[in-house]
Parts: C-alpha cells; structure tokens; sequence
C-alpha cells in the first residue's frame, strides 16, 4: 500500500483533479435540467452517450434558435466561461501526470505537472499545480452559477420572458 502524507503533492494534487471533475459533472447534470426545464426542449434519446462537449455544442444551437431574453444572454455568457474549463478538464482527464520535481522551498503541488499532447495543434501542453488550483476554483464557481441561474429561471418568468 502506498503511504501518502497529509498536503503531500499527491494528495493537493489528487484534491484538485478531483474537485475540478466533479464540478464540471455537476454543470453537466444541470444542462440535462437547464435543456428541458429553461430550454423547453426534450432531450435527445441519445443525450447520455454524449461528450460534455457535445452537450455545450447542443445547448449553444439551441439557444441560438430561442428568442432573445435575460436568460438567454446569461446562459450564453455561461456557456463561454464553459469552454475554457472543458479544455482544461480534457486536459486532467486525459493527461498523464508527471513528476517534474522542485526545490524544497517551491510550493506545495510543484513538484508535479499534467501532460498532455494536444492533437489539434501538435503540442505538448502542460497544467502546472497552479494553474489548475485557478482552474478548479473557477469551476467551482460556475457550478454554482449554473444552479442559481436555474433558480432564476424557476423562481422569476421575468428573466427568462423573451425581450419586447
């Protein structure tokens, strides 16, 4: 069994790759709501055998053919502050981590970095400790923006009423 000291690289490490899943899983689960419940829309019967980023391709069309509203415009907002996180999910889901070591006195999660060969652009590319903490912090965020955004949608037919 391997041994893993409390704020080890491995464990903040671990914390964050975690966190950072889960809070996108979280959105998700709310687009299947926001599709049928804000949308008005009934969901393919292939929804569930498709990526989260096909899921943000449909929502985005979607909202594209709906009248121009308060709901409209925030959703597309937060569909944008989507996509860089769903790179950067991508990235941890599908990278390796490597140990890249640092000095003793680098910052804790530093000795370790998520590679990933980005088939798009034919790079290499690299999330530090750093910047998925950011990442994950953001991620958190919006989850709870997407939920409070359904709750607007519920509670206030103002919001999501098509503009005049």
């Amino acid at each position: 069994m391997v041994q893993i000291a409390n704020g080890s690289d491995r464990q903040v490490w671990a914390a964050h790759l975690g966190r950072i899943i889960f809070s996108l899983n979280e959105i998700d689960w709310l687009f299947e709501l926001i599709y049928t419940k804000v949308l008005k829309e009934e969901l393919p019967s292939n929804w569930h055998k498709k990526t989260f980023s096909e899921h943000i391709d449909i929502i985005l069309e979607t909202i594209g053919r709906k009248p121009g509203s308060p709901a409209m415009d925030e959703l597309k907002n937060l569909v944008a502050r989507t996509l860089p996180l769903n790179e950067t999910r991508n990235h941890v889901a599908h990278g390796t981590l490597a140990l890249v070591g640092a000095p003793d006195d680098a910052p804790r999660g530093a000795s370790f970095e998520m590679l990933r060969y980005h088939k798009k652009s034919g790079e290499m590319r690299t999330v530090t400790f750093a910047i998925l903490v950011e990442q994950t912090a953001c991620a958190m965020q919006l989850s709870d923006d997407y939920s409070r955004f359904l709750a607007m949608c519920e509670l206030h037919a103002e919001f999501i009423a098509p503009y005049d």
